[in-house]
Formats: structure tokens, sequence, C-alpha cells
């Protein structure tokens, strides 16, 4: 299974980016990525972030081109922009990380809230 996780709201800030959401995201793809690499799961994980993230051994990263710090941004990117993304890498499961999912996902999803 190809399973899609939307992250972009990991930061490594020294700030309030980088704690809360950011701390959930992280220690959650870590861990799925332990499990990728140590051969305990079949599925292909890839997490859009908005910058390549240190420590996701295990999971591919797709960076986001555009600047989403800015929440407008990011939510106009993750109901335009992400669903296509979806659908072209064939994803078979989309989580959103951050109370939401794009209305147009091309697949199932689970959101954390």
């Amino acid at each position: 299974m190809k399973i899609a996780i939307d992250a972009q709201l990991l930061s490594n800030a020294e700030s309030y980016r980088g704690a809360g959401v950011s701390n959930y995201s992280r220690e959650l793809l870590r861990a799925l990525g332990e499990l990728v690499r140590a051969g305990a799961t079949p599925h292909d994980i890839t997490a859009y972030v908005h910058a390549r993230q240190p420590g996701l051994d295990g999971i591919e990263q797709a960076v986001t081109a555009l600047p989403l710090e800015r929440p407008a941004a990011r939510i106009a990117w993750e109901q335009s922009a992400l669903p296509v993304h979806l659908r072209q890498r064939g994803a078979d499961l989309v989580h959103g990380l951050v109370n939401v999912l794009p209305l147009a996902a091309p697949c199932p999803g689970v959101v954390t809230v």
C-alpha cells in the first residue's frame, strides 16, 4: 500500500513551530521509518514536507516547492495541489496530521484531530 502523509507543519524551528504538532509528526514518521527499515511493514510511505527533514530514514520525503508557512498558502496547496500529487503517485491512503484532508482526495483518508 502506498501511504501519503501530509506533514507540512513539521518544523525543526526552535519556536512554537517546532513544538506540539511538529513533535507528534516527527515521532510518528520516525516510528514508521523504523518499521520500513526493519522490513516490518510492506507499505511505501511518502511524507509531504515543506523542507527536507533529518532523521526520517525509511520515509520518502516529497518536498513542496512553494513557501507554505502561511496558513492560506498551505490550505490552498492541501486542497488543490496535494490531490494531484496523490493521484500521480498512486496513493492508496492519505493521512492528514493536522485536522484536515483534501476534499478532492483520490483515495481514502485518515485524519488526526
